[in-house]
């Protein structure tokens, strides 16, 4: 899967060259006055049937797109009638190519980003090319446990910390976090304490669960997956609907003082948000993507 899990891996053993917090600006596209770029498309890869990777070359095959961890950015068209946004799943010292998850949904109920865009840029060809803007996004992670949160896009970023940290994401949900995970997962000095708390519609939704996995192996995340329908026989995970003791149970607890990320549609947060308050999680430390 271009070697994310490889290299993952391997920096957690200590091999593999030490992840950057920071890019020197000298090395990055996107930057201080520059808030645009062209990305062309190299290849894809399906890895399931509603997800493939999509990895564009940067125009320059020796610098890095420039977002921080966790940072997004915005696909468009070049006639940029159509547009989406995005978090890498590649690391933000790849030089050269940039990759990025995409899910692909046939519900008509979803938004123009979820099934127009997805189904545009399935149709491109090699070389083909597509505006990317940026960084957007209200989080950035900063190393060490701090975060950089912004209220809206547009407002004034303030930096919050903690040694715990739980992620609840629903079904593509996991974009948004993933590049963190890769990070923290694979950066010896890193010690915050990762939760993740998946929770998807039906199991076609999962994708990226080799990796994972492979993070839980090797204690660097704890992972708990929740399959709301159509569980299979024998499913070993959580199932069902919702429920208070079942989100908390698998989250750090309020004593520990954690920060709480979620990235879902809106009746998700406000569900998950009713279900941690039910469990004494300050609401000023709970932030939803």
């Amino acid at each position: 899967m271009f070697g994310f899990l490889k290299r993952g891996l391997s920096a957690v053993t200590g091999s593999a060259t030490p992840a950057y917090i920071w890019i020197d600006p000298a090395k990055r596209i996107l930057k201080e006055g520059i808030k645009e770029t062209q990305l062309r498309l190299d290849k894809k890869l399906k890895i399931d049937t509603n997800s493939s990777i999509f990895r564009f070359r940067l125009e320059q095959e020796d610098l890095c797109l420039g977002t921080r961890v966790a940072e997004g950015v915005r696909l468009l068209k070049p006639d940029r009638s159509l547009s989406a946004p995005y978090v890498p799943i590649s690391r933000i010292d790849d030089l050269g190519f940039v990759d990025f998850l995409v899910h692909f949904h046939s519900n008509a109920k979803k938004s123009e980003a979820a099934t127009e865009f997805p189904s545009y840029l399935d149709s491109l060809k090699e070389n083909d090319q597509v505006l990317c803007e940026g960084p957007v996004g209200r989080l950035a992670y900063l190393g060490s446990g701090q975060f950089s949160l912004k209220p809206d896009q547009n407002g004034e970023a303030k930096q919050v910390g903690s040694r715990y940290v739980g992620m609840i994401a629903q079904n593509t949900g996991i974009t948004g976090f993933f590049q963190l995970i890769e990070f923290i997962a694979s950066e010896a000095s890193e010690n915050t304490c990762l939760t993740l708390f998946l929770s998807v519609d039906d199991i076609s939704d999962l994708s990226l669960m080799e990796e994972l996995t492979s993070f839980q192996e090797a204690q660097r995340l704890i992972l708990n997956v929740h399959l709301k329908n159509n569980a299979p026989e024998g499913w070993p995970g959580l199932k069902g609907d919702l429920s208070p003791d079942m989100l908390c149970d698998f989250l750090p607890e309020p004593e520990y003082d954690p920060l709480i990320l979620i990235c879902g549609q809106k009746n998700f947060q406000e569900e998950c948000i009713r279900n941690l308050g039910a469990r004494r999680h300050r609401l000023e430390r709970i932030f939803c993507l």
